[in-house]
């Protein structure tokens, strides 16, 4: 009986001391996370800020001291400030630095020439590399986020192994930094897709407009001019190169990767859309196969990934205008307008066919 009464006691007791010490946890979590927040500058060959890696060392370091506890209770506190305070203040330090670091509006400037001196350049560059930090920053969390999650894991199922009730409360607690990992992606997403609105669209269809200048109905002279010299589609490509160059060398690889694979698509919608508004001869449409063939390979050696299946419809596209004679188109859709991947209604199908001004009047006979 009184052994009982002297355990009730010390349980009592360590209760009392376990909210005492998570509430001066939680404020001693918050202070240091502010003071990492805080911090500026990148480390020496490092893609991200300073504030990354201290937030998380902080963070790392609390739940381990509340994982020595030993306290179910306690642990689970523990987690759930170092979570909130992940979807609270340091997702506003996020917002805040992207914001701040105001390259969109100083990359509209670059786009239409305004920036012509050095001192303009060196200004725009230097607000590129900022932002593009602050995106990495971004997506370094959401890594952190997993790997501090599989850590405090691997530690809690051990450490619970005989006592399947609590090791179900605490790694349930911890699901919630996988939502939150989740969420940190979504958020640079949409920033990635922010970016890619803002600049490089307009950059885009601003480019593939000069396309519609040049003239695709051509002599086989004209044809072989091309073979030597492309101004229009090395331009453009140049272009491209110029506006992407800053992100392929500061961006993390998965961020290059991510912002590929949003603007890839667009690109090829885009040039789709222009080719559609145009006229093309025989010898005309062998020089925009020979014109796709080329930005395919750029874009494939700018990116890293294959483009290819972005731009399949463009392909189908080039291979309905490249038959020399409509018979030839028509055995062609016969044969793949049936297969799962075709990507056009017959309707579409005919308006292609019809940008072919040497066979256009046979496609309504023909369909």
């Amino acid at each position: 009986m009184l052994i009982g009464s002297l355990l009730d006691e010390i349980n009592k007791k360590i209760q009392e001391l376990m909210g005492k010490y998570v509430i001066l946890d939680a404020y001693y979590i918050r202070l240091a996370v502010y003071k990492a927040m805080n911090l500026q500058g990148t480390r020496k060959d490092s893609s991200i800020t300073f504030m990354v890696d201290d937030v998380f060392y902080v963070l790392q370091k609390c739940i381990r001291r509340g994982i020595s506890s030993l306290n179910t209770d306690c642990i689970c506190t523990v987690i759930n400030h170092a979570n909130n305070i992940l979807l609270t203040e340091y997702t506003e330090a996020l917002k805040k630095n992207l914001s701040a670091s105001n390259w969109t509006a100083v990359s509209q400037h670059l786009l239409q020439g305004e920036l012509n001196n050095v001192s303009g350049r060196v200004q725009s560059e230097n607000a590129q590399k900022k932002y593009i930090t602050h995106l990495n920053d971004v997506e370094s969390s959401t890594s952190c986020i997993i790997i501090l999650h599989n850590e405090s894991s691997e530690i809690l199922q051990k450490m619970y192994l005989s006592d399947p009730p609590k090791r179900l409360k605490v790694l349930s607690c911890l699901e919630a930094f996988l939502q939150t990992a989740k969420f940190f992606d979504s958020l640079l997403s949409e920033t990635l897709l922010k970016t890619c609105s803002t600049i490089f669209y307009k950059l885009v269809d601003n480019m593939l407009q000069g396309l519609l200048d040049l003239r695709y109905v051509i002599s086989d002279e004209e044809l072989l001019m091309t073979e030597v010299n492309d101004p229009f589609m090395h331009a453009f490509c140049d272009g491209l190169k110029q506006v992407m160059q800053p992100f392929k060398k500061y961006m993390t690889d998965t961020n290059y990767a991510k912002l590929c694979r949003i603007l890839m698509p667009y690109i090829a919608r885009s040039y789709e859309k222009v080719v559609m508004q145009m006229k093309f001869n025989y010898n005309g449409a062998l020089r925009l196969d020979k014109d796709v063939q080329y930005l395919l390979s750029f874009l494939t050696n700018l990116t890293g990934i294959s483009v290819r299946n972005k731009f399949y419809r463009v392909l189908q596209i080039t291979c309905l205008l490249t038959f020399e004679k409509a018979e030839e188109a028509k055995e062609f859709l016969l044969i793949e307008s049936d297969t799962e991947r075709w990507p056009f209604t017959n309707k579409e199908a005919r308006e292609i066919l019809t940008l072919r001004t040497d066979y256009s009047e046979e496609i309504e006979q023909l369909l």
